[in-house]
Order: structure tokens, then C-alpha cells, then sequence
């Protein structure tokens, strides 16, 4: 556990600093957003870290629709992966918990 707490803090910080980069290059911005994409799909990722790549997926995109198109992508690609795997309720819960964190 205080394995998971030191890497979190890290990547917390690491999320922090990748709001003030530097995105103008449209490649850049499409790569991080790429990047925060599947961290957001993964159930692996731990809560704490939600909101964050929130804000950082924010920051990579130029404008407000894309930003909204990215977010529905998130939870599209998070309620698709339920309906394909045979998932537990317990799973399913814990999913649809990720999309509300994501959505808050």
C-alpha cells in the first residue's frame, strides 16, 4: 500500500505539471491525450488520479467541443468494455462508479 501511495503522489505530481506544457504542436497534444485516454479506460487506474487526468485531458484539447468529444469517448469506451466482458455485478458497479467520478 505505501507502494501504491508513493507511485500515485508521483503521478499526481507528473499530472500536475503536464497541465502547464507547452501544447501547441497538435501532434504533442494528440499524444497526450492519447496517453490520458487509456489511463481514464483503465480499471486499474487508482481514483485519486480521476480528476487529474481530467483536468490534463482538458488542457490537451484546443477548444471546449473537442474536450467534450474526448470525455464521451472516456465513457463510451468505459461502457463498452463492460457490455463486451461477461463482468461481474461487483465489476460493472465499479465501472459505472469510474464514469461518475470521470463526469464529476
Amino acid at each position: 500500500e505505501i507502494k501504491e501511495d508513493k507511485e500515485c503522489f508521483i503521478c499526481l505530481h507528473l499530472l500536475k505539471l503536464a497541465t502547464v506544457f507547452d501544447l501547441k504542436e497538435e501532434g504533442s497534444r494528440r499524444h497526450l491525450s492519447s496517453i490520458i485516454h487509456q489511463v481514464l479506460c483503465s480499471p486499474t487506474t487508482h481514483e485519486e488520479l480521476i480528476e487529474s487526468c481530467v483536468h490534463v485531458l482538458s488542457a490537451s484539447n484546443d477548444s471546449e467541443v473537442s474536450f467534450l468529444q474526448s470525455i464521451s469517448e472516456v465513457l463510451a469506451s468505459t461502457i463498452e468494455s463492460l457490455d463486451e466482458m461477461n463482468s461481474s455485478n461487483e465489476e460493472k458497479q465499479s465501472q459505472y462508479l469510474r464514469a461518475t467520478e470521470i463526469l464529476s
